[in-house]
């Protein structure tokens, strides 16, 4: 790790230089802590020593300019005044750690530095898991955008259809595996009655399941997907929701979809009602970990 190391006094900054270089660090040293402007301007350093007094205000001055050109650099303030207004005041600067000086215990000094190569560390994950987490969502909108394009181009329903459900449920999968979420998916079959006509019993049926999903995109939110997966199922996938969640979901399309099931639908649909609804549920990683496995228990455990 690279550090950024600044005391006036020479005997103190060498001996403290030999001993992160002992460490395996390699050490910029400086008698000016203006000096480090110029470094943080250079490239990047992720840690910092300053023999500074907290309570001198050109000192404080000086430490919040430094702050505020490489703010993503961890800074230890080293000093000579043990008072507790010198400890509260570095605390208020947003100094990492606090080092007394003379420091006679190298221990300390080590396991202080080992802190924050820890914390730089944790920091240094936590924004590759956020870059990672943006690209994902960004390969799942522009796969929502490829859907909403061509998914539903010949559907009187507007539903995407079957072959895209893949695409989205790898997209989903690898976001949760990655950031150890739940999400869940939701089978719902209508069994229609039989009409006298093919070609009525066609088009209303087509009328129908788009009442259906017109139904359930006033139901479900923005981030959740639903698919024509066959001729009178629709697949419903719920981002980040356990199964808890999914059964409350499933509670509220049953109580939606089952005034329009017959008989006791009103009289003045126009078009043939179902006569039973099927929902069930399936829940990752409790239920399943890949498609085939989560799509049979939705379509066998019916809720």
């Amino acid at each position: 790790m690279i550090i950024f190391l600044q005391d006036t006094d020479e005997a103190c900054r060498t001996e403290l230089s030999r001993l992160l270089q002992d460490a395996g660090h390699h050490v910029q040293a400086a008698a000016d802590p203006s000096e480090a402007l110029g470094s943080f301007q250079q490239h990047y350093i992720p840690l910092a020593i300053f023999a500074l007094d907290p309570l001198a205000a050109d000192d404080a001055a000086l430490f919040r300019q430094l702050k505020v050109q490489s703010p993503h650099t961890l800074m230890i303030i080293a000093t000579h005044n043990p008072s507790l207004e010198a400890t509260i005041a570095t605390l208020r600067l947003g100094a990492f750690d606090y080092l007394l000086l003379p420091c006679q215990d190298r221990e300390l000094v080590l396991k202080m530095i080992k802190r924050a190569d820890d914390a730089l560390a944790s920091k240094t994950e936590g924004r590759n898991r956020l870059l990672k987490m943006k690209e994902l969502q960004a390969a799942l909108q522009n796969a929502n955008g490829k859907l909403k394009a061509n998914g539903h181009a010949d559907d009187p329903a507007e539903l995407y259809f079957h072959r895209y459900f893949e695409e989205a449920f790898t997209l989903e999968l690898a976001r949760s595996r990655r950031y150890e979420l739940n999400f869940s998916l939701i089978s719902l079959h209508l069994e229609f009655c039989a009409v006298a006509s093919a070609d009525d019993a066609d088009l209303n049926f087509q009328r129908h399941m788009a009442a259906v999903a017109e139904f359930l995109k006033k139901r479900l939110r923005r981030s959740d997907l639903f698919f024509r997966s066959k001729v009178d199922e629709f697949l419903i996938m719920l981002p980040e929701t356990p199964k808890d969640g999914a059964v409350i979901v499933v509670d509220g399309i049953r109580q939606g979809i089952n005034p329009l099931l017959a008989p006791d639908r009103p009289d003045n649909l126009p078009f043939p009602a179902p006569r039973r609804l099927f929902l069930g549920t399936a829940t990752y990683p409790h239920d399943g970990t890949d498609s085939p496995e989560l799509l049979s228990t939705a379509r066998n455990v019916t809720l």
